[in-house]
């Protein structure tokens, strides 16, 4: 038959994953470029197939009525070889085919980078020798998935994860019903307790921060309908690369924490849309590599909080400025207590928030944003594989 004859005579192009023979050949079709498909087109006369150039478009494959744009997924991991295999295991099972995945190691002394080698060899793999931050390694791992001119969206997942075989899919499907939407939120739960909420999308708080919208509460689907926000926890979201292209990546002088919600607001006031999505499901740890090293959570929280009245500074008024005063000035007053009272082994003092308060009116933030020279051992030496 005509389709056993064509497979013969060019097995290599041919994506053997798929059983069916239409499928194959449309996806066959839409992989190739304007001239292979001229030829292709031609042995199709032959043979009498029927075919026409709307199989053919850009930064898609279409199966049937399904539009399917091209996604990278970037992970970042420390230490993270624990969560790994469930993270990963999850992507495999996606309902959404058309992506690839990167894996950045930050430096990784657990066996990290020889595991995934030999567990998940499909995925692209770019190795760090030494922990250079969440916010460096997920630019690198996006600038080195932008290179594909294919991939029309960037989607983050935290190593500690495990994401609904729908998750991606979801995503998509949001993003493709407006160009203006440039970022998705989804649906995140507690790993250890998935009846309580861990994030449902960046919105503005009472104390006039971004925050995670629900994050603590019970899961009673109160949050259940798709809804504009202001942004997304970068635990699990999808960026449309248009928007990136136009605004920039994460600001490297943040290091790690609060970077997506810079990005969030910095989105917000340029104009981009972003939405959260309730079906886009994921199960998050939150800090599961962080609480594995006690010694590095006072570093990492100062870091955080720096970076909080960085962003607030940047994007926000004057009266984000002063809500945000009052909640520094509350926390002082609760941590006073709290020394005396609990025995809580990640008590930071009230050191922290008192430079904070004093930081945030006393230095005015005016060098431009995002244009910060790298710091000293930047880049550092990254191989891929």
């Amino acid at each position: 038959d005509t389709f056993s004859f064509f497979q013969n005579k060019a097995p290599l192009l041919l994506d053997k994953t798929i059983s069916d023979p239409k499928f194959r050949l449309k996806i066959l079709v839409a992989k190739k470029s304007k001239h292979a498909y001229k030829i292709i087109k031609s042995i199709f006369a032959i043979f009498q197939i029927k075919t026409d150039n709307s199989y053919l478009a850009p930064n898609k494959l279409q199966l049937g009525n399904t539009t399917m744009p091209k996604v990278g997924v970037i992970i970042v991991n420390w230490n993270g070889k624990d969560f790994l295999k469930d993270c990963l295991s999850s992507l495999l099972k996606q309902t959404y085919s058309n992506y690839q995945i990167w894996v950045v190691d930050n430096g990784s002394t657990d066996d990290s980078v020889s595991y995934v080698k030999q567990s998940f060899p499909s995925v692209n793999l770019i190795f760090l020798d030494k922990n250079m931050g969440f916010v460096y390694t997920n630019n690198l791992a996006m600038r080195e998935a932008l290179k594909d001119e294919q991939i029309k969206y960037i989607a983050l997942l935290n190593n500690d994860t495990v994401a609904a075989p729908g998750w991606l899919e979801e995503l998509v499907k949001e993003m493709e019903k407006n160009d203006k939407i440039g970022i998705c939120a989804s649906k995140m739960l507690k790993m250890d307790n998935p009846s309580i909420i861990d994030s449902t999308g960046h919105v503005f708080c009472k104390w006039g921060m971004l925050t995670d919208r629900g994050i603590g509460e019970t899961d009673k689907k109160q949050y259940d309908t798709s809804k504009e926000v202001i942004g997304a926890c970068a635990g699990a979201c999808l960026y449309r690369r248009e928007m990136l292209d136009k605004i920039g990546l994460f600001d490297e002088s943040f290091w790690s924490y609060y970077e997506d919600a810079e990005l969030s607001w910095r989105a917000y006031k340029k104009g981009w849309k972003a939405r959260f999505i309730p079906t886009s499901l994921v199960y998050h740890k939150r800090g599961g590599t962080l609480k594995k090293d006690k010694s590095f959570y006072y570093k990492t929280f100062c870091i955080g909080l720096n970076n909080t009245i960085t962003t607030i500074k940047r994007h926000g008024s004057f009266i984000h400025k002063l809500l945000y005063s009052f909640y520094l000035i509350k926390t002082i007053l609760a941590s006073i207590k709290i020394k005396y009272t609990s025995g809580n082994p990640y008590y930071v003092g009230t050191k922290p928030f008192r430079q904070a308060l004093i930081e945030l009116w006393t230095h005015p933030y005016n060098y431009p944003p995002y244009t910060l020279p790298p710091p000293p051992g930047y880049p550092p030496p990254a191989s891929t594989v």
